[in-house]
């Protein structure tokens, strides 16, 4: 009778674990977007659009911490990007899915298709800018330093990086 508990206990973690794991599944699908690479578009510069966004945001950024972790919330979509070597590679298309402790976050572009996961938060650094911190998989595309309403992004072109502007779906 004690091996029929055992066995019982077992089947039932068993199902209970592979519930949780589809579950969690349902977050991590890919994204509807296909990435295309376009030799003859230079998708890569910023252009008046993106700009004027991240101008916009710089004057109405959040800067509380507690206000900035509540607005992450949810999901996040790339609609630009910019490059500050080459303008060579086309838009990457992807999204983030911010819970209250975790992400997810599924990128495509000229040279990586990945799923990134982990938890985060949000602190300030040594000049009182917050940034969005990232353990687990290191995803360059989400080091962001600017939140705003509906937008955050990070804009590294100037040091010859790159630029990633998300919006609040």
């Amino acid at each position: 009778m004690k091996s029929l508990y055992k066995l019982t206990f077992l089947f039932l973690s068993l199902l209970s674990f592979s519930l949780f794991i589809s579950c969690n599944n349902d977050d991590l699908k890919s994204t509807d977007c296909i990435f295309v690479q376009n030799d003859d578009k230079k998708d890569g510069l910023t252009d008046e659009t993106e700009q004027s966004i991240m101008d916009k945001c710089r004057i109405d950024q959040l800067t509380d911490i507690s206000e900035i972790k509540s607005n992450l919330l949810g999901e996040w979509n790339i609609i630009g990007h910019g490059e500050g070597w080459s303008a060579s590679a086309s838009q990457p298309c992807g999204k983030v899915i911010f819970t209250e402790t975790k992400f997810t976050f599924d990128f495509h572009s000229k040279n990586e298709d990945k799923l990134y996961s982990g938890d985060w938060d949000i602190t300030k650094n040594e000049n009182g800018t917050s940034l969005l911190e990232l353990t687990g998989d290191d995803a360059y595309p989400l080091r962001i330093s600017i939140f705003c309403d509906e937008y955050m992004f990070f804009d590294h072109t100037s040091r010859d990086g790159d630029m990633y502007i998300y919006e609040k779906k």
